[in-house]
């Protein structure tokens, strides 16, 4: 009786089905980087993701974040973009690509790296991949049933089919919105959930809108 007591209980009253949570999420994630694989290329872009493809560059090879096209160690800082998608990007190339051989010209759309700019394409797949999860759980919790969050899944990735090929902010937002609003429900509500554990969705709800407002800086206003 304390065992079921000290489960995490959905909105339904039922516990939390661990085991086929992961098993959806696991053969969805599959699936979803299989496609993306196959998918993204690196010749889609648009101008908002140009910008945070040339943030991400500056900052990787000087250290810098810049949107100037000059590829020159004293490039003069700007802040026209949020930055925190820029410096994910960042550390993406740092750490797949010898980023200090390349030139701007090179990273451009007709450019030469080809594989740099695929490799940043398909930089958001761990944050797809990401949302399912978090998007499952949510989905359970508030519903209860799997039929009806495996349609949500369908159209979660129809809607996404479009955002997530390219280094655009919308599908990170969408991230750390949903990790904003669902622990925000789940620290607030009461029922079996501990004091403790509580705080701790808190201030994981608090997390979320920080990486959100320097995801998407219009949520500054969104208290």
């Amino acid at each position: 009786m304390n065992n079921q007591h000290n489960q995490e209980l959905t909105s339904t009253g039922r516990p939390f089905p661990y085991t086929q949570y992961v098993i959806i999420c696991t053969i969805t994630s599959i699936l979803v980087f299989m496609i993306a694989i196959v998918a993204i290329d690196g010749d889609q872009t648009t101008p908002d993701a140009t910008q945070n493809q040339r943030l991400a560059f500056n900052l990787a090879k000087h250290g810098v974040y810049s949107l100037s096209s000059d590829d020159t160690p004293d490039i003069e800082p700007s802040l026209e973009r949020e930055p925190l998608y820029p410096a994910y990007l960042a550390v993406v190339l740092r750490l797949f690509t010898d980023v200090d051989e390349m030139t701007y010209e090179c990273f451009r759309p007709d450019g030469e790296c080809v594989s740099a700019r695929l490799l940043l394409n398909r930089a958001s797949i761990p944050i797809y991949i990401s949302l399912i999860w978090l998007f499952t759980a949510a989905a359970y919790r508030f519903i209860g049933n799997w039929w009806i969050v495996g349609a949500g899944l369908v159209m979660l990735f129809s809607v996404n089919h479009f955002l997530y090929h390219v280094t655009l902010t919308e599908l990170p937002a969408a991230l750390f919105l949903l990790t904003h609003a669902f622990f925000l429900y789940m620290s607030a509500s009461g029922g079996e959930t501990s004091s403790r554990r509580r705080y701790l969705y808190a201030l994981l709800s608090g997390l979320g809108l920080g990486a959100l407002i320097l995801t998407k800086a219009i949520f500054l206003y969104w208290l």
